[in-house]
């Protein structure tokens, strides 16, 4: 299909009431400290449904101005005080107070035993440069416990849990490293059999590299990827040849399999042509071998179409039989000068299958503006598969959310679009949409979606945390939206990421953001929020 163009939402909206549940306010040190979250799981118990957590990461700034990984476990039913105090916090600290670094947790994932995986960035203290970080906590977010906890990393025994993966750019001498910077987390939901960080590495022969690095149950790089290319035993790279620089990998990558035998990974990036020097959108399968496929998408204009994410049905879970996931991002318009990206949606099939990688369709979407898509998740209604694209379109002078829905059947090389909308709640504000959760309602065809992000006042350039909610009429209906700004002080306020409650629930779920919120007197802080529908 070539594109389509549909506007609606904005105003004359009746929003039923929306009630927040509780909020949960993180603060470390300082009173201009940049603490954010960045990424949020809602994880229930298979055996104990009563057990139910919201994880979020992200990181805080400390009294000297550094940055930490931060990670927090709040209750979802525990409505006893409108701001909840997270049951544990988990800080990735400084080597030692002579060379404390800055740190970042960018993304986590959880398994089916709760066990919480964090991958973000930490400057090495030796050499300044960039390294991987990941760290495996328990349900109750402690390192050492567990039924399979990692054991001390020998190079840093006072922490344990903590794995770093350090890239080196050339092997001299002298040894040159590289920057390391990781960008999403996957696990099977199986205890932990297989850890996955997607990252973009450095050569001195080829520029940044898309790596995947993998961890088996017991924290050691897995051995079911022997050594490729001298970059050691569980580590994966793609090259295209020429000074290839892939960056923004998507989330999630996908693990098919993860045991000691097999280790299947897609995932996908960003990759400049070596010949031409566009960007093209790549998507790409690691396994035992080295790469087993991998396919790239280039409009043809000679410029850059650029990925931001990867989805597939169950989000956090592999459907087997549903063979089949999207990659997301932006395209650019050939003939287009004045606007020139739009939304793209790429679909494929047979998922590490012989024919693994198989592109079954694309899909374009212009709002009239430029167009930049931002994240992407999918669900099976039972029927169809069904594809919520967000991000925001750049009109002048402010920029509006921009959301799609596409239905797209099992094994069809072909694809519908539902509705493309764009959404404006509030004039002369700017407003972007940064992260979309969906559901499919058990018992129906019905599909929700939540979407958070940011809403701008165009005069003041403060901003107010947007979340709001799309049903499945089309053209869509929002069926409520709020604007959040805890403490009342003009500032910044966002959501990064969106998560629901019980997807087997027919009712009504509770909708959790994470992001940041100003205070006047704390500066920027690490701010959860639970809403309930009425």
């Amino acid at each position: 299909m070539r594109r389509a163009g549909v506007r609606g939402g904005g105003g004359g909206l009746l929003v039923p009431p929306l009630q927040q549940h509780w909020r949960g306010r993180e603060h470390w040190a300082g009173v201009s400290a940049d603490d954010e979250g960045r990424d949020i799981v809602f994880w229930q118990n298979p055996s104990d449904p009563q057990e139910r957590y919201v994880f979020t990461t992200g990181y805080v700034t400390d009294a000297n101005g550094k940055t930490r990984f931060a990670t927090f476990r709040y209750n979802p039913d525990d409505n006893s005080s409108p701001v909840q105090v997270a049951t544990k916090r988990a800080y990735y600290p400084p080597d030692g107070a002579s060379t404390e670094v800055n740190s970042k947790a960018v993304a986590l994932a959880v398994d089916a035993e709760g066990n919480v995986y964090v991958t973000g960035e930490s400057e090495n203290p030796t050499d300044g440069t960039m390294d991987v970080i990941t760290i495996k906590y328990d349900k109750d977010l402690d390192p050492t416990l567990g039924s399979n906890p990692w054991a001390f990393d020998p190079n840093r025994p006072e922490y344990p849990g903590v794995r770093r993966y350090k890239g080196v750019k050339s092997a001299g001498p002298p040894v040159v490293y590289a920057e390391d910077v990781p960008t999403d987390i996957t696990c099977v939901t199986n205890a932990g059999e297989a850890v996955v960080v997607a990252a973009t590495t450095e050569t001195s022969t080829t520029g940044q590299d898309i790596i995947a690095i993998a961890y088996d149950i017991d924290g050691n790089l897995h051995p079911a990827w022997p050594s490729i290319g001298g970059r050691g035993a569980g580590v994966r790279a793609y090259d295209f040849g020429g000074n290839d620089r892939s960056c923004e990998i998507g989330g999630p990558i996908i693990v098919e399999d993860g045991d000691s035998v097999a280790l299947q990974v897609t995932m996908n990036g960003t990759s400049q042509d070596g010949a031409s020097g566009d960007d093209d959108i790549v998507a790409l399968m690691f396994n035992n071998t080295g790469l087993h496929w991998s396919d790239r998408y280039d409009n043809g204009c000679g410029l850059d179409d650029t990925c931001t994410g990867l989805t597939f049905p169950g989000d956090q879970t592999l459907s087997v039989t549903a063979n089949a996931f999207y990659t997301v991002g932006q395209t650019y318009e050939c003939e287009e000068y004045a606007h020139p990206h739009d939304f793209v949606a790429i679909g494929y099939q047979d998922l590490g299958g012989s024919i693994g990688g198989d592109l079954l369709w694309t899909g374009t979407i212009d709002f009239g503006e430029d167009d930049y898509c931002t994240d992407a998740r999918v669900v099976d209604d039972g029927s169809n598969f069904r594809l919520c694209l967000t991000g925001y379109s750049k009109p002048s002078p402010t920029y509006t959310v921009a959301t799609a829905l596409y239905t797209h059947a099992a094994g069809v090389a072909s694809v519908s679009l539902d509705w493309a909308v764009t959404f404006n709640p509030v004039s002369s504000r700017q407003h972007e949409g940064l992260g979309v959760a969906i559901r499919a309602v058990p018992g129906s065809t019905t599909v929700e979606e939540f979407i958070t992000g940011r809403s701008t006042a165009a005069t003041s350039g403060n901003f107010d945390a947007l979340t709001f909610k799309y049903n499945i009429a089309t053209p869509a209906a929002v069926s409520w939206y709020t604007l959040f700004s805890d403490t009342g002080n003009p500032g910044y306020d966002a959501g990064h990421a969106v998560a629901v409650d019980d997807p087997a629930s027919p009712g009504k779920p509770l909708v959790f953001i994470t992001g940041t919120s100003y205070s006047s007197s704390t500066g920027k802080d690490f701010v959860t929020v639970c809403y309930k529908q009425n």
